[in-house]
């Protein structure tokens, strides 16, 4: 057990120090007793993943290169997410179409249309970062 502890330590203390100055390490670790909305929030929107630059003309650089690493990193599980999510409604869009119609078929039409520009907009991000070569080279800084 000592063992386990003296690793997590370790663990934890690498973890800070690779962080920018001024951002607090709890802030990036994932509570384990977090509500089904918090957990479905973290699975389907990346907005938790951006940090707001505060603080000098440093810290603003380093928290930017911060939140495009961590964009190209998770930006296709996102896209591919949506993608699902988007086929999904689509069949289900098809199938209240054949079957039922009215109102139903019109608000599941508008959660699907709203789900299509959501992951137009995520994928037409992640082929900027893929075809960007900017962005490549300041994560390499």
């Amino acid at each position: 057990m000592k063992t386990l502890r003296l690793l997590a330590d370790i663990v934890a203390t690498r973890r800070e120090a690779n962080l920018p100055q001024g951002v607090n390490a709890s802030a990036t670790t994932m509570p384990s007793d977090e509500r089904l909305l918090s957990k479905l929030y973290r699975y389907l929107f990346p907005g938790w993943l951006l940090r707001e630059p505060q603080g000098d003309l440093f810290l603003r650089q380093s928290l930017r290169r911060a939140n495009l690493k961590a964009l190209s990193r998770w930006l296709p599980h996102y896209a591919r997410v949506h993608g699902v999510l988007t086929g999904l409604l689509g069949l289900l869009v098809w199938a209240l179409g054949e079957r039922f119609g009215g109102v139903c078929l019109a608000l599941v039409g508008l959660l699907f249309l709203a789900e299509v520009m959501y992951t137009l907009t995520l994928s037409c991000a992640l082929l900027a970062f893929v075809l960007s070569p900017h962005i490549g080279n300041l994560l390499d800084d």
